[in-house]
């Protein structure tokens, strides 16, 4: 493409939905017990899990019994057939223990998943805990802060042998008025030293990426770059020189940036949009990690991988979007948060919890994957363009994507 040839562009304004996510500087206050979360996490699910329970289970007959509802765990009657509504808690042997830590004088290697056969799960509400058994638990995926509702009767040990399990489902889908149209470019991880492809990329210096309207940068965007020296030594140069010149760069396209793990931005969820000082004049779009966006007509829900990556330490090998898809039956985003997954202490909101579906549910991974869900909701994992160089591009007309490699 010549030089002075001026890329044609459809310009499309990204905007947010709301500011669901944005902690106001003002009323900050991180002296709130992060026990108030539990409670009102359980207080906005189980309404809407006894609603699924109800229906699933309120015909259930085993043994001359009809099933029923126990409000108060505490309150279950052993070989009674019943229901009971909580907050699931997992008890892992190889979960990080900082007290531990600190006692053995040494911090213990972290392995991908955490489950051990000796692990224990137990259901839990404002009247006690009660533990759970049974075969049924092998089939679902379970992670600590879940609100789920699980049908059986408990045993002469006191356990609670689990024959069935609901959820709070899915919420709603979140349509826009306006008509989707445009070509979204999505990328996560970027590695500094490789954005001259990725500006050539979106310039239009490759066939069928004339019309890209936006990109969207799913966190770890702002990397330091280490140059060689003259006699061997590594120096360290501004990280994030190359970021304003990708944004200089691509001048016709709206640029997205949510911060991630590596990002300057605060480590507890939700992550706080990054100052625009560190861009320079060309400041992007900045967003919370996670956040809503309106992008070419489509609601997105984006996240920079965090919640993932935790949540993969409780399951032995799900897949990336099994895992995505869950988070939506569970009507909640960050379930392991505040437990293993920092988060700010909220007390009377929890944004994370879900009120309606997006149309695309974009997360960062490690590699890409896809899939429509029966509610219509497009479940999209980013891949990390450091490990990959690729870059995914969504088209939001009819949802199509292309992985690009570069």
């Amino acid at each position: 493409m010549a030089a002075n040839q001026k890329v044609r562009r459809t310009h499309l304004q990204p905007g947010a939905l709301d500011d669901h996510f944005v902690i106001d500087t003002k009323s900050r206050n991180y002296r709130t017990q992060y026990a108030n979360i539990y409670y009102l996490r359980l207080a906005l699910l189980k309404p809407l899990v006894q609603q699924h329970a109800a229906q699933r289970w309120g015909s259930v007959r085993s043994d001359h019994q009809t099933a029923t509802h126990t409000d108060r765990i505490l309150d279950t009657v052993q070989g009674e057939l019943t229901w009971l509504i909580g907050t699931v808690y997992m008890d892992m042997r190889l979960k990080p223990n900082i007290l531990e830590d600190i006692k053995m004088d040494v911090a213990k290697a972290v392995p991908g998943s955490w489950r051990d056969p000796r692990d224990q799960i137990s259901l839990e509400d404002e009247s006690g805990r009660i533990r759970l058994v049974g075969e049924r638990l092998t089939r679902e995926i379970l992670c600590t802060g879940i609100v789920i509702g699980v049908l059986g009767s408990e045993t002469s040990s006191g356990d609670f042998e689990v024959v069935d399990i609901v959820t709070a489902g899915s919420p709603p889908l979140r349509t826009l008025s306006a008509e989707p149209a445009g070509r979204i470019a999505m990328i996560a991880g970027i590695e500094s030293g490789s954005l001259g492809i990725l500006t050539e990329a979106l310039t239009g210096d490759l066939p069928g990426m004339e019309d890209i309207s936006t990109l969207v940068l799913l966190g770890s965007s702002i990397l330091p770059v280490h140059h060689e020296g003259k006699y061997g030594a590594t120096t360290l140069s501004h990280p994030t020189e190359a970021m304003k010149r990708l944004l200089s760069d691509l001048g016709n396209i709206d640029v997205v940036v949510l911060p991630g793990k590596s990002d300057p931005s605060n480590v507890t969820l939700p992550q706080q949009a990054m100052h625009r000082i560190i861009f320079g004049c060309g400041s992007p779009d900045l967003r919370t990690n996670p956040c809503w966006l309106d992008l070419a007509g489509r609601s997105f829900l984006c996240c920079s991988g965090q919640t993932l990556d935790d949540l993969e330490h409780y399951v032995d090998h799900e897949d990336r979007i099994d895992l995505m898809q869950a988070t939506l039956d569970w009507r909640h985003i960050a379930p392991t948060a505040p437990d293993t997954l920092w988060t700010y202490p909220f007390s009377d909101d929890d944004p994370f919890i879900l009120k309606q579906c997006p149309e695309v549910y974009a997360i960062a991974s490690e590699t890409f994957a896809s899939r429509v869900n029966a509610d219509g909701t497009l479940l999209l994992a980013v891949p990390r363009f450091r490990s990959c160089k690729q870059l995914v591009v969504l088209d939001a007309l009819n949802l199509n994507l292309e992985v690009i490699q570069l």
